[in-house]
This record gives C-alpha cells, sequence and structure tokens, in this order.
C-alpha cells in the first residue's frame, strides 16, 4: 500500500513537472527560432550588403571607363569643322556650374555633419565655422586654380609658352583634380546611378574645358604621356575611393568635394567669362544651365519618393 502511495506520489509530481518540461521545450524552440531569424536577417543583410558594393565596383568601374574614354576622345571634337567650340564649351560650362551649384555644394552643406562624429574636437561643434571651413576649400581650389591659369594665360598673351614650372605646378594641380574626380565615383555610385550618371556627365565636361586651356597654354608640354599620367591618378583615386567606401570612411571626400567645386566653378569662368575671348556662347550655356537644373531637380524628387 505505501509502495502504491509513492507510486502514485510519483506519478502525480512527474506529471505536475511535464508543463513546465514542455514549456523549457518550448521556450528553448522559441529562442532558436529566433536566433535562426536573426542569423538569417544578418545573413541577408551581409549578401545585400555585398551585393550593393559589388554593384558600386561594377558602375564606377564603368562610370572611370567613360571619363578615361573622354580625355581621349573629347579634344578631338574641337577639330571637326562641323563643331563650334564656341558652342561646346558653353555647353560643357553651362552643365558643370550647375551640377556645382545645385549638387554638389548642397551635398557638402549637408555631408559636413558628418565630420562632427570622426573628430572630437570643441571647435568642430561649431556648424558655422565647419561651413565657413568647407566654402574656404571651394575658395581655395577657384584661386590655385586662376592664379595658374592667369600666369598661363599672360604668357600666351605675349605669343610665349609658360615655363616649365608653371607646367608642373598646372598639371600636378589636374593630377589632384583627376585624383580626386576617381576617388568620388564610389560614393556617387553607393548614392545612385542617376547622381553617378549627371557626376560623370558634368566631370567629362569639366575635362573639355581644363583640356582646351591646357593645350591652349602648353602646346608642346602637353602631349599623350601627359594624359597617361591623369588617367593613372584617376585609376589611382577610384580604387582608394572604394577602399574608403568599403571601411565607411565618409569624411575625406567632403574636403575632395569642396577644392573640385572651386576648380568647376574656374572652369567655367575662365571660358564663359571670358579669358578665351569670343569662345562661348551665351544662350547655349544658359539652356546647358537650366537643363542641368532640371536634371537635379527631377533626381532629388526621385531620391525623395525613394526614401519617402
Amino acid at each position: 500500500m505505501s509502495e502504491t502511495h509513492e507510486t502514485h506520489k510519483s506519478d502525480d509530481h512527474s506529471n505536475h513537472n511535464e508543463p513546465h518540461i514542455l514549456e523549457e521545450t518550448h521556450s528553448s524552440h522559441k529562442t532558436n527560432s529566433k536566433e535562426g531569424t536573426h542569423a538569417s536577417i544578418e545573413h541577408n543583410a551581409d549578401n545585400h550588403h555585398s551585393t550593393n558594393h559589388d554593384g558600386v565596383l561594377l558602375w564606377s568601374g564603368l562610370a572611370l571607363l567613360v571619363l578615361l574614354a573622354s580625355h581621349w576622345i573629347l579634344p578631338r571634337l574641337k577639330h571637326l569643322r562641323n563643331i563650334d567650340i564656341s558652342i561646346l564649351n558653353s555647353i560643357c560650362g553651362g552643365i558643370a556650374l550647375g551640377f556645382v551649384l545645385l549638387h554638389i555644394l548642397p551635398e557638402v552643406i549637408v555631408d559636413v555633419q558628418k565630420i562632427k562624429h570622426v573628430f572630437h574636437l570643441n571647435i568642430l561643434n561649431n556648424h558655422h565655422i565647419l561651413i565657413f571651413f568647407t566654402f574656404f576649400l571651394v575658395l581655395i581650389g577657384f584661386l590655385i586654380l586662376y592664379s595658374l591659369e592667369k600666369v598661363a594665360h599672360d604668357s600666351t598673351k605675349e605669343g610665349n609658352e609658360s615655363s616649365g614650372l608653371v607646367y608642373a605646378l598646372h598639371i600636378g594641380v589636374l593630377y589632384y583634380l583627376t585624383f580626386s574626380v576617381g576617388f568620388n565615383l564610389a560614393f556617387y555610385a553607393h548614392e545612385g546611378l542617376y547622381v553617378l550618371a549627371l557626376f560623370t556627365i558634368a566631370i567629362a565636361c569639366h575635362f573639355m574645358l581644363d583640356e582646351h586651356a591646357i593645350a591652349h597654354h602648353f602646346p608642346t608640354r602637353f602631349d599623350n604621356s601627359s594624359r597617361i599620367h591623369l588617367s593613372v591618378a584617376a585609376v589611382i583615386g577610384w580604387g582608394m575611393g572604394y577602399f574608403c567606401l568599403l571601411n565607411n570612411i565618409h569624411y575625406i571626400d567632403i574636403f575632395m568635394n569642396a577644392f573640385l567645386a572651386g576648380a568647376l566653378i574656374l572652369s567655367t569662368v575662365k571660358t564663359e567669362f571670358s579669358l578665351f575671348e569670343g569662345r562661348s556662347h551665351y544662350p547655349t550655356f544658359l539652356i546647358s544651365l537650366l537643363i542641368e537644373g532640371i536634371m537635379v531637380i527631377l533626381m532629388i524628387s526621385q531620391q525623395s519618393l525613394h526614401h519617402g
């Protein structure tokens, strides 16, 4: 009888513990399920991240090839008899200036906030100081190129080719600008194909204007070997830009864009307003500027719909 009672007691204890065991088992399955779901989400995110970077590499690489080709193709357009060089210059100037004023500078103003999270300096907490420093770089880019253009232009007006020192300084700045262009390609590709296309078109126009200027000032010194060196600078910049994008180093492109903006503004000024007299066409410049403005507005609208 005692054994029977103990048996029933044992069974009751077992039945009493059974819900706890089932509950623990259910909890364990639930935990494993959550962990599996989280792991699946992380895996999908990693795959999407990898795919996104593969797309950036592909499209930025194609844009690089287009820009490298423009180094060789666009300068030859001015030798065609049916091409009016003033209209071509004004098209390039309008597109380049529109992209600077309507995209690069507004983007720089927004992105300058990133610097606060990278450098922990009290002075950087002042937004006005950051904006001042950014536009100071724009001004420096403009003044450096303007000074070099002025010296070279004065020599050309007197019928002489500028000195080797002026050429070395000029080509050195162009190397840096071409490097900056390559560096920014990956970041623009990451931002979207539409903005990458606009940037590529604007920079191709910038190359056209710079090619025209440097060939005018240095007809014997600037040759195909110089173009090859500029192309190498663009490729190196592209590789470094993609590396920085992969490692989330985003603040360097802000300063490069600021300096590049100054250079693009000068590219327009020196042809349109006009160091090269008679080499611009105002109606074409205005139309090109308006078209570029419409394209940037469409890009902003597309991005707003995408984020909305």
